[in-house]
């Protein structure tokens, strides 16, 4: 009885085209889509991670969004009508498809993946800054200028 007030929760697909590949994307705000496209090894091109420099945007093909942030500071008002949003801004409501394009200036973007390594010095800068070198296992010769890498400490 009254189960048309339930709201689906998820989790829900999302196609991300041209790729043709589908990830799963749970509901509520745990996951945004660039978090999980990355996690499956998408090479969505991003920045910031917080909406603010528009590097994530992609193209709402179908389905329904619930974006975190208004995208009306990052996406001009064309990119809104035309039906861009930003992935890191964004949680699923519905399946969705969306376009995203997945080189920078006609440069393939480097693939996500793990490289082991050692603090091998830290500097402190200020009170809160730490100057931190990392001598990494393997070379990063496919990264471009202005990428972030990721780096989690174990423990």
């Amino acid at each position: 009885m009254f189960g048309f007030f339930k709201k689906n929760k998820g989790p829900f697909n999302a196609t991300i085209s041209p790729l043709g590949k589908t990830i799963s994307v749970k509901g509520g705000s745990s996951e945004n889509l660039l978090k999980v496209a990355l996690e499956n090894g998408i090479n969505w091109p991003y920045n910031c991670r917080v909406g603010s420099c528009g590097s994530c945007k992609c193209k709402l093909v179908s389905g329904q969004i619930k974006p975190l942030n208004d995208f009306s500071y990052v996406l001009t008002g064309e990119e809104l009508d035309q039906g861009y949003i930003l992935a890191c801004q964004t949680m699923l409501r519905s399946d969705i498809e969306v376009e995203v394009p997945l080189e920078a200036n006609g440069v393939e973007l480097a693939k996500s993946r793990r490289i082991e390594g050692r603090i091998s010095r830290v500097e402190k800068l200020t009170h809160d800054i730490l100057d931190v070198g990392i001598e990494l296992e393997a070379a990063l010769t496919d990264y471009l200028p202005g990428q972030y890498a990721d780096v989690t400490i174990p423990g």
